[in-house]
């Protein structure tokens, strides 16, 4: 094997007037150990400029007439996938790019304005009553195998999804909760019918990853059985080449994919490869170095990295929360739960910490149709915060543990946050864990106190951001399960009108927030990529804008 087949080779080479990090091991599931370059002394005095956080995701940049074919393209995440390469398995977020690169669904929003739905596998859609939704499926779709796409194919999906190992364990759960009935009148038509009760809204339909708007081949699935993930098949813009587990990941070009960018056909590129780098600053010297394409980074590292030849999208904002333990332990007692979110200054940390490059959390975001302008969520407020531990029996304060992700920014916010409470006599013992791991301790197991992490952004589905963090879900053991939270979400459903169904929405943040203090939220920050310069093309997928759209990305001269 020459030097240059080995698994990133090129991204240890030396590189000039840049010394070398040692290799390093990160313990977790889906970690890796590289050994990679990195840099130190870097001037990382001040912070970038305060952006707008109330407008809708970076639109798409201006794109040079050139366009070249061709070319590799190496995108960067923290960590290396946690969850499977299956649109009805997805269980973490860091698999979600290179699903969304694999797959389609049924619709899509238009990342510059998110009220505008997009043609996915559905070429037309209506709605003839609250309840029922008719899909019209576009014709001469094939699987990344050859296999026809078609109504019945789609009827095979929404239906797998009900399996036993399945996301819905038999049922379907938060947006496409209700699902009653699937009909399939011709080989183009697909029918949706939902019990009045439960019915969410055409954003069931919307395919961010996973869920019931994710499809597979169904020859490939059922040959393949429990190890399909390993070797997905779907119909997006890329194909599945390999997983070198602890090394990369690799795409090739779906060359009958049936969506055109600017009236040309994509995907652009030869080869699209996905490596995990945890260490922000390591990520950031491949990017400079042009070594690695694209790269999602911190927010204090945008104003080192933008330049000339690296330019910023930034998705989001997306929330910054802390998750709290309602069934055991210290915040069971929603006045201990009140008195932290009280206890919070998060006008002095979105200042210090993340450099103006995130605001207070305000709930429902202003980009969504569903904002309430009027709301402000919890204000920093010692004076109430001792009145509510008081309220709770602990006046002289109280301590818990929270879990947090050991890279990025996060540490550094809740180490802010342990200084803030300190003097009110609340004591916060920062317990560093991958992902997977506090997941499943405080998720699954329903153990721990708290963990801190960024989370998708509640309002943009509606009521399933509410179900997520106060609903009953049996994935979720830590949940409040809250009696009154449940009405809140079942009557969201179950409303069709619009202005009704807005003030029960409305009605229902104050309460996940005021009342129940579901979460504690603190901060919405971007969630920014540097690109370099000569790959255009990069935008960010929504609904919710987290992570990027590869189908349009390519060389340009």
């Amino acid at each position: 094997m020459n030097d240059q087949d080995r698994p990133n080779y090129w991204l240890q080479r030396p590189l000039r007037r840049r010394r070398l990090l040692t290799g390093f091991g990160v313990a977790g599931a889906g970690a890796l150990g590289l050994a990679l370059v990195g840099c130190g002394g870097d001037d990382d005095s001040g912070g970038p400029a305060t952006p707008n956080l109330q407008n809708a995701p970076t639109p798409l940049p201006t794109v040079a007439k050139t366009i070249k074919r061709g070319g590799k393209h190496t995108a960067v995440w923290e960590t290396e996938p946690l969850g499977q390469f299956d649109p009805h398995l997805v269980t973490s977020g860091f698999v979600v790019p290179a699903s969304m690169a694999l797959y389609d669904g049924y619709l899509r929003q238009n990342p510059a304005k998110l009220s505008e739905i997009i043609p996915g596998l559905a070429e037309k859609w209506e709605q003839p009553d609250p309840v029922t939704f008719v899909l019209t499926l576009r014709k001469g779709v094939k699987f990344h195998d050859g296999t026809d796409y078609n109504s019945e194919i789609a009827k095979w999906n929404a239906e797998r999804i009900l399996g036993k190992g399945f996301v819905s364990e038999g049922k379907y759960s938060g947006v496409a909760a209700g699902l009653t009935k699937i009909e399939t009148p011709d080989p183009s038509t697909i029918k949706f019918t939902f019990d009045k009760q439960k019915v969410d809204s055409i954003e069931a339909f919307y395919f961010a990853g996973g869920g019931i708007g994710g499809t597979v081949s169904r020859k490939a699935a059922e040959a393949a059985g429990k190890d399909f993930w390993k070797n997905p098949v779907g119909t997006g813009p890329y194909m599945f080449k390999s997983w070198d587990v602890g090394s990369k990941i690799v795409l090739v070009p779906n060359p009958n994919y049936f969506e055109k960018v600017e009236g040309q056909a994509v995907p652009f590129i030869d080869e699209f490869n996905f490596i995990a780098l945890p260490d922000p600053a390591v990520r950031v010297v491949n990017v400079k170095n042009g070594q690695v394409s694209s790269t999602k980074i911190e927010v204090d590292q945008v104003k080192d990295v933008e330049s000339k030849d690296i330019y910023i999208v930034n998705g989001g904002p997306e929330p910054l929360q802390i998750y709290m333990n309602h069934q055991s332990g210290i915040f069971k007692d929603v006045n201990i739960r009140r008195a932290l979110a009280y206890a919070v200054d998060r006008e002095a940390l979105a200042k210090t910490v993340f450099f103006g490059q995130a605001q207070p959390t305000l709930g429902i975001p202003k980009r969504s149709k569903w904002n309430d302008p009027t709301f402000t969520a919890y204000a920093f407020d010692p004076k109430k915060a001792k009145e509510a531990m008081t309220a709770g029996g602990m006046p002289n304060g109280f301590s818990f543990e929270v879990m947090v992700l050991p890279t990025g920014i996060r540490p550094k916010a809740v180490e802010f946050i342990q200084a803030q409470v300190a003097p009110l006599g609340i004591k916060i013992e920062i317990r560093p864990m991958e992902s997977a791991a506090y997941v499943d301790r405080l998720f699954t197991r329903g153990e721990g106190d708290a963990f801190f992490a960024l989370t998708g952004t509640l309002g943009l589905t509606e009521a399933a951001g509410f179900e997520a963090n106060g609903g009953p879900l049996p994935s979720r053991k830590s949940n409040p399960n809250d009696p009154k939270m449940t009405e809140f979400i079942d009557n969201i459903k179950a409303t069709f009108d619009p202005e009704a169904r807005k003030k029960i929405i409305w009605d229902a943040q104050r309460y996940h927030f005021y009342d129940l203090v579901a979460v504690v939220p603190v901060v919405d920050a971007f969630r920014p990529h540097a690109v370099r310069a000569d790959w255009q093309g990069f935008s960010m997928a929504p609904p919710d804008s987290f992570y990027p759209d590869y189908r349009g990305v390519r060389l340009t001269s």
